[in-house]
């Protein structure tokens, strides 16, 4: 069975700010943490809450709640101010409202998968 590459720290942060999320934010290196552990093992996509925050937060030196808030400062700036086209290519599918933190990293990871040079991104 061949095993696909996963990307790395950087190659996710050069995806992410391939899609228009900005290093300026704090929570932008949580969100590439997160989303790397999450590509490191998709089980813990199931309750990541309690299997990637615990590990991100010891990475940023933060606490749980911080990193929760800063993401939802960047899924708030992001469904602002990004074109709906991109919003499409990265998630796939329109959205009524935007999407919660967990729907978030998982569209993210998938993504990341799906671009793992962070190539297709604007």
């Amino acid at each position: 069975m061949k095993t696909i590459p996963r990307p790395g720290y950087e190659t996710i942060c050069e995806t992410l700010r391939s899609i228009g999320i900005p290093r300026r934010y704090c929570g932008f290196q949580r969100i590439a943490y997160t989303v790397f552990y999450a590509v490191q093992d998709e089980n813990r996509l199931i309750n990541f809450r309690a299997k990637i925050y615990p590990l991100v937060a010891e990475q940023c030196c933060t606490s749980i709640a911080s990193i929760e808030s800063s993401i939802r400062t960047i899924i708030d700036d992001y469904w602002k101010n990004a074109d709906e086209r991109l919003i499409w290519e990265v998630f796939r599918r329109r959205w009524g409202d935007k999407p919660t933190v967990s729907q978030f990293i998982e569209e993210l990871t998938d993504y990341v998968q799906r671009d793992p040079d962070g190539s297709s991104g604007r």
